[in-house]
């Protein structure tokens, strides 16, 4: 069930990026918010709530690290939507979920995810 959920919030991050890259910041929101789902956590949780908050909530490094790329997605998405004070606590809330990670030992799915998706603009 782990590996179920990580695999359809990677897709979802992936679709996501790619709606952002093709300007549909509307579909691209709603695919961070089904991803979000499959881990049980609501858009506007993450959206909202600190980042200790959210580690409470996700105690597991690999979910903890794909929700935080999900907060720099959401981040790239505020920025498009001239919300950048927004992105910019988003990205914030981000680095302080992964404290404490240590990444290379994450599983390689979500590692590679990651790496993908936090090396674009």
């Amino acid at each position: 069930i782990v590996l179920r959920a990580l695999t359809q919030l990677v897709e979802a991050l992936l679709r996501a990026a790619g709606l952002r890259r093709r300007k549909d910041l509307p579909a691209a929101e709603q695919a961070l918010a089904d991803g979000l789902g499959s881990l049980g956590l609501p858009l506007e949780l993450l959206a909202r709530d600190a980042a200790a908050t959210l580690a409470s909530l996700v105690p597991v490094p690999a979910k903890r690290a794909l929700v935080a790329a999900a907060l720099v997605e959401l981040a790239r998405l505020r920025e498009l939507a001239g919300r950048a004070d927004e992105a910019v606590e988003l990205r914030l809330r981000a680095e302080v979920l992964e404290d404490g990670i240590e990444l290379e030992a994450l599983p390689e799915l979500v590692h590679d995810a990651r790496e993908r998706l936090l090396a674009e603009p």
